[in-house]
């Protein structure tokens, strides 16, 4: 377990030294992902206030018609930014600009959504019934209570539907640990259908969705405290932050798997980018 630990701080301490070699250009493009997609959740807001929908029947159809939108629009610069980060261990060039390459191809957005889809339709079979017995536990308990007061029948459902419920929740977690490596796949090999990255993703997280699942929750203190820094924190460091590391670690699995030597040494990196 330490020797995962100690390979965990690895992949941060290189993401650390990467993220001060390219500092402007991925604060920048967090900043901007950041800003337009406040800027269309002000609209949305805006819109449906004006529309005098805001406490009508259509308010919650039109919000999510907006998120929807949102989402169309937000994922080509996820990808965008996530290329920039894998363009750095790649060793090609990039700039802000980068993070906007999807928009600029009617192929670069369908790989983009097709990759959405498809790792939406595989993760929401286990995560659809994780979220459905969540929202159903607190009415299960009152009717319970209602229909065997005092009764130990009602204890015994109500462990039965926690059982379900966790069943389902570490389901959810190992679906999203066996997709991990999708999103980095896809950036990497834009040219390779989105069905073998899907194949690909599983393969490489065979024998590593604990230490995928551990580092992951390594940035959980990071976020929270980023949260309570009106998301100044999650432009200024942990978004490019977390997607260094997300790129170092998946660049180690990758190699790893392949054979291969390790994909990205610092010191090049450092060397190629001052």
């Amino acid at each position: 377990m330490s020797f995962y630990k100690e390979r965990r701080k690895h992949f941060k301490r290189e993401a650390r030294i990467i993220l001060r070699c390219n500092y402007a250009r991925m604060t920048g493009a967090a900043a901007i992902m950041l800003l337009l997609f406040a800027g269309v959740n002000a609209v949305k807001i805006n819109l449906i206030r004006a529309a005098g929908l805001e406490f009508s029947f259509f308010a919650m159809p039109a919000q999510l018609l907006f998120d929807l939108a949102a989402l169309l629009f937000a994922m080509p610069m996820i990808f965008g930014i996530l290329k920039m980060a894998v363009s750095v261990y790649s060793g090609a060039e990039f700039t802000v600009g980068t993070m906007f390459d999807y928009f600029k191809s009617a192929d670069g957005l369908m790989h983009c959504y097709r990759a959405t889809a498809a790792i939406f339709v595989r993760t929401a079979a286990f995560l659809l019934p994780f979220l459905a017995v969540g929202s159903v536990m607190k009415y299960v308990r009152e009717e319970l209570e209602l229909l065997f007061p005092g009764n130990l029948n009602a204890d015994l459902i109500m462990l039965a539907v926690t059982v379900i419920y966790l069943i389902c929740a570490f389901a959810a977690v190992v679906t999203a640990m066996r997709y991990a490596a999708f999103l980095y796949l896809c950036v990497k090999n834009p040219e390779r259908e989105v069905c073998d990255m899907l194949k690909k993703s599983a393969a490489l997280m065979r024998g590593n969705k604990a230490e995928s699942a551990a580092f992951f929750l390594s940035f959980a203190p990071l976020a929270v405290v980023s949260i309570f820094t009106a998301g100044l924190l999650f432009i200024f460091f942990t978004i490019p932050y977390i997607l260094f590391a997300y790129v170092s670690f998946m660049s180690y699995l990758y190699a790893e798997k392949n054979g291969d030597e390790l994909a990205s040494p610092v010191d090049y990196i450092i060397h190629r980018t001052r």
